[in-house]
C-alpha cells in the first residue's frame, strides 16, 4: 500500500473487477458441471426406463388378451379370445390326444363305427374346452400384475427424471443468484471505498491545515482536500518518515544526541535510496518534531536535529 492509496479507490476498484471476473468464471464452471450431471443422470434414467417399457409392451398384450377373455372388448374381443384359445398349442395337443384315445378304445372294443363314438368325442371336446378355457383365463392373470408393475416402474423413472431436472435447474438458479449477490457486494465495497477515500482525503487536508504556518498551512490543506495537488512525501517542513512507509531500512550512523540515522527506500519509490530518521524513534526523543498526518508520522527535521546541532558546536 502506498502513502496515498488510502485517498483513492484504485485498489478497491481493481479488487472488484478481479472478484467479478472470478465469480463469473466460477459460475461458468459450476454450470458446466451441473449440465454434465444432468446429461449423465438423464442417460442413466433413460437406460433404466427401457426395460420397463419393454415389459409394459409385452404385459399390455397379455392384458388386452385377458380383456378379450373377460368380454370387456365386445363381440370382436370374444372372437379374438376364442381364436387365441384354440390356437394355443396346449389346447390342440390335449384335444388331439384325447380324441386319439377315444378312437383307439372304440376300435379295440369294436364300437368305432357306432354313433357312440361321435358322442364320446363331442363330450370330451366340450369338457376339455371348458376346463382349458378356465385355465386359459388364469394363465392371463399374471399379465395384469406385470402391466401394473411395469407402468409403476415407468412412472417412477419419469418422476426421478423430473426430480433430477428440477434439482439441477434449482442449483443453477441458486448459483446464478449467489454470483450476482456477491458481484453486487463487490461493487458495493468499491463504492464504500470511494466514500472512505473521500473521508480520508478530507481528514488529510484538515490534518495538514492544522499544522499551522510552519508547514503548508491552510493552502496545503485546501490543495489536499481538492485532490492532493502536487503533495508527495514532503509537507512543508515535515517529511513523511513513518517506519511503515519505508523498506530496506539499514542503520548507517548516529547524530550527536544519539539518534540513529538510517539508509532506506520509500515503499512507493523502491529505486531511490534516502538517508534520514525514523519518525517513531524521533517521537520518543523530540515529540514536538513529529506530526500524525492521515495515520502516518512525519518529521520536522529542523526540530528533530536542533539539539544535535547544538551539541556539534562543542565538539
Amino acid at each position: 500500500m502506498g502513502i496515498f492509496d488510502a485517498f483513492t479507490t484504485k485498489n478497491a476498484d481493481k479488487a472488484a473487477v478481479l472478484q467479478t471476473a472470478a465469480l463469473d468464471k466460477g459460475k461458468d464452471i459450476g454450470s458446466a458441471y451441473l449440465n454434465k450431471g444432468l446429461e449423465y443422470g438423464t442417460n442413466s434414467l433413460t437406460a433404466g426406463l427401457q426395460p420397463f417399457l419393454t415389459n409394459y409392451t409385452t404385459a399390455n398384450q397379455g392384458q388386452q388378451a385377458y380383456a378379450d377373455f373377460a368380454g370387456a372388448n365386445g363381440t370382436e374381443g370374444n372372437t379374438r379370445a376364442l381364436q387365441n384359445f384354440q390356437a394355443g398349442p396346449g389346447y390342440q395337443f390335449a384335444l388331439n390326444q384325447g380324441n386319439e384315445n377315444i378312437l383307439r378304445n372304440q376300435s379295440r372294443t369294436g364300437q368305432l363305427a357306432s354313433g357312440g363314438t361321435n358322442i364320446d368325442l363331442l363330450n370330451y371336446g366340450q369338457g376339455m374346452a371348458n376346463q382349458r378355457w378356465d385355465q386359459y383365463g388364469q394363465n392371463l392373470m399374471p399379465f395384469l400384475q406385470q402391466s401394473n408393475a411395469a407402468a409403476g416402474g415407468i412412472g417412477g423413472m419419469y418422476s426421478n427424471l423430473a426430480n433430477l431436472q428440477s434439482g439441477i435447474f434449482g442449483k443453477q438458479s441458486e448459483l446464478g443468484y449467489s454470483t450476482e449477490v456477491q458481484k453486487g457486494a463487490a461493487a458495493a465495497n468499491a463504492a464504500l471505498a470511494g466514500n472512505n477515500a473521500s473521508a480520508n482525503l478530507l481528514n488529510f487536508g484538515q490534518s495538514i491545515a492544522g499544522l499551522g504556518s510552519n508547514t503548508l498551512g491552510s493552502k496545503a490543506g485546501s490543495s489536499a482536500m481538492s485532490g492532493l495537488g502536487d503533495i508527495a512525501t514532503t509537507l512543508g517542513s515535515f517529511i513523511f518518515s513513518d517506519e511503515d512507509l519505508k523498506t530496506d531500512i539499514e542503520p548507517v550512523g548516529k547524530l550527536y544526541d544519539g539518534q540513529e540515522i538510517y539508509r532506506y527506500k520509500y515503499v512507493d519509490d523502491p529505486n531511490t535510496t534516502h538517508i534520514g530518521l525514523i519518525a517513531q524513534q524521533v517521537e520518543d526523543v523530540e515529540p514536538d518534531a513529529v506530526a500524525d498526518i492521515a495515520g502516518f508520522k512525519a518529521v520536522d527535521y529542523r526540530r528533530a536535529t536542533e539539539f544535535a546541532s547544538k551539541l556539534a558546536e562543542f565538539v
